[in-house]
Formats: structure tokens, sequence, C-alpha cells
């Protein structure tokens, strides 16, 4: 009895030591959520992308991601996906097995939908994706509920809604390819102003209202195609009305006496 006591003392004594390795080195991977952080964006920019297994802690999956370039160059790397903003010195990693963009459009449409995620070893949740005016009103953009300010990164809640905050710009730090070079870089997020392509994270682009946003369908495409089809069926109406006039001419359409 002394011995298997002994035993079971020690083995007690193993899992205490674990967990608090686990605590110490990193947190649980298998969380899907968002993890608060010392880092700054300075920080995150340093950061040396691995693509190893596993991925080191301060990733946001323990497998590495193949990533697409806005050229479309494909290369493997474990992910980094922090979101920073200007109000908030620290950023938050976001825990994830894919990118961002993979869960805030419902379809295969360039709409967004902002949801909330859980905050690590907290019962609170926050909505990371705020939307801008231009989309939400073109009914574009929405989100999970917001009581108040602090459930949205962006730190504005509009009528229950997570909006963009032209005074709190957020900025999605992922890993990019230059010059055959994979590192990580922090760009505007989804749904944030932009100037040019260039200025957008990911495979984001800028688009016409001038925010950030991954067109799944070109939007200056679709609205030439609306374009092409009023017209279309302008021509169409005239073509009939010119040809029932002829006829009318002619006598072939008319009232009999």
């Amino acid at each position: 009895m002394t011995l298997s006591f002994n035993i079971f003392n020690k083995i007690i004594t193993l899992l205490f030591l674990l967990i608090t390795v686990l605590e110490v080195f990193g947190y649980d991977t298998s969380f899907f959520g968002v993890v608060p952080t010392n880092y700054t964006i300075k920080d995150i920019e340093n950061i040396k992308p691995e693509n190893s297994y596993p991925c080191p802690k301060e990733s946001s999956y323990d497998v590495s991601l193949e990533i697409t370039t806005k050229k479309g160059e494909k290369f493997l790397t474990c992910d980094y996906q922090y979101l920073c903003s200007k109000e908030n010195e620290k950023c938050i990693l976001f825990n994830a097995p894919m990118g961002l963009d993979e869960y805030y459009s419902p379809g295969y449409d360039n709409n967004v939908y902002g949801k909330a995620y859980e905050i690590y070893k907290s019962y609170e949740h926050l909505i990371l994706v705020g939307c801008s005016k231009e989309r939400y009103k073109q009914k574009k953009c929405n989100t999970d509920t917001c009581n108040s300010d602090k459930d949205c990164f962006s730190n504005s809640c509009v009528n229950g809604v997570c909006m963009a905050n032209k005074n709190n710009p957020i900025y999605l730090c992922r890993p990019v390819k230059e010059n055959s070079e994979v590192k990580v870089k922090c760009l505007s997020s989804f749904e944030e102003n932009c100037k040019n392509d260039s200025d957008c994270t990911s495979n984001a682009s800028c688009t016409k209202d001038n925010v950030c946003v991954i067109e799944r369908i070109e939007e200056n495409n679709s609205q030439n195609y609306t374009t092409i089809i009023i017209i279309g069926i302008i021509a169409a109406i005239v073509v009939i009305l010119i040809l029932i006039f002829i006829l009318y001419k002619k006598g072939k359409i008319g009232c009999k006496m």
C-alpha cells in the first residue's frame, strides 16, 4: 500500500509540473479565439517566421499553413495573425488554424461579417472586424451584436454593430513574401480605410469604397456588368417602340373603325 501511495504521489507531482510548464512556456494551442499579448507592432514585425512542426508558441497554430500572395504565389509557413490598433499599444493574437478572412465571410461573395471570439482565460468575447459606414449602408457588412465599445476591437459600437473607427484603425499582421523573403507585416485590416491595394493586409484589395476587402468577385467588374445590363434593357425597349411606331405608320397596327 505504501509503495502504491508513493507512486500515486509521484504521478500527481509530475502532473503538477507538466501543468506548470504549460503555463510558463505557452498556452493551449487547441484554443480557438483571441489571446492577449505584450507584443507591439514593432515586436511582431521583427518575428522571423518558421516553417516547422510544431510551430512556435507565438504563432497562431501548431501546423504550417499554405499562404497565397497577392501575385498568386504560394508558400508554406507557420502563421502569425496579430491584430493591433492605434489606441492599444499591446496587440492580440488570433489563434486559429485558418486566416481571419476564412471566418468573416458567410459565402463566396464580398460581404463581411464580424464575428465575436472568446478571449483566452476569460468569459468575455471580442469582435475583431468592424464595418465601414459605406459598406454597412450598402448591406455588405454586419457583425455579431455588441453591447458596448469594449465588445469591439475597434472600440466603436453603434446601435449594436461594431464599426470601423477612423480614430482607432486596426492593422492585421500576417506572413508575407517579398523578394523571396518571408516576413511578418502589419497592414490595414478588413473594412479599414485605404488608398491602394498595397495598404491592405493579406489578399485584400482596396475597393472603390476605399476600404480593404477580399474581392471574391471583382466589384468594379460587377458594377460594369450591371451598367451593361441596364443599357441593354433600355436599348431593347427603344427598339421595340421604334418597331411598333413603324408598323403603326404602315397601317398594320391600328384601330378598325
